[in-house]
């Protein structure tokens, strides 16, 4: 926060304590960042606070796959990949599939507004077919979610937008703890 601050970002603790009712992220802080400075473009706050910005702050720990797997499995969750369709720095999503299957994942996130720039259309509709198959060829659960963080953070993507996850996925979840 005093990284942002000393950026030129009104930001204010409260506020983006607030808006996120729970954990704070870096949608919560753009969100009160907007509301306090109208002006300000969101692509500008997620560049400041990415690597390299000026108000950057790296993980505490990062964590292999397989070691997020054991952790997940340990809290007996179970380790669904998510949203692979907006990944734009994986070169081959294939060779991160059979990544995840090796290391233990198992379900991927097939129902969810795959294409950032066609949320509900023809794009994310083709995603979906084809990580649908992804998903049967691994034998991993197929899920689904919206990715909806509030109309001021993902003005495009709609709450409960896509209705196509059926509730047995649930059941199939919880078949899988460990």
């Amino acid at each position: 926060m005093s990284r942002l601050a000393a950026a030129g970002f009104k930001v204010n603790w409260d506020d983006v304590r607030a808006r996120a009712r729970g954990n704070v992220g870096k949608p919560h802080i753009v969100a009160a960042i907007e509301a306090a400075q109208p002006g300000v473009a969101r692509e500008e706050l997620y560049a400041v606070m990415g690597p390299g910005g000026a108000a950057h702050v790296p993980r505490a720990k990062e964590m292999s796959l397989d070691e997020g797997v054991d952790v997940i499995a340990a809290a007996g969750g179970v380790t669904v990949l998510a949203h692979p369709g907006v990944y734009r720095y994986v070169a081959d999503l294939e060779v991160l599939f059979r990544t995840c299957a090796v290391a233990g994942v198992l379900g991927l996130e097939v129902t969810y507004p795959q294409a950032p720039d066609d949320p509900y259309g023809p794009k994310s509709a083709a995603l979906m077919e084809r990580f649908a198959k992804v998903a049967a060829s691994y034998g991993w659960v197929a899920t689904g979610g919206d990715d909806f963080h509030g109309p001021q953070v993902t003005p495009l993507i709609r709450l409960a937008g896509w209705t196509a996850t059926p509730a047995t996925c649930v059941d199939e979840l919880l078949s899988r703890r460990s």
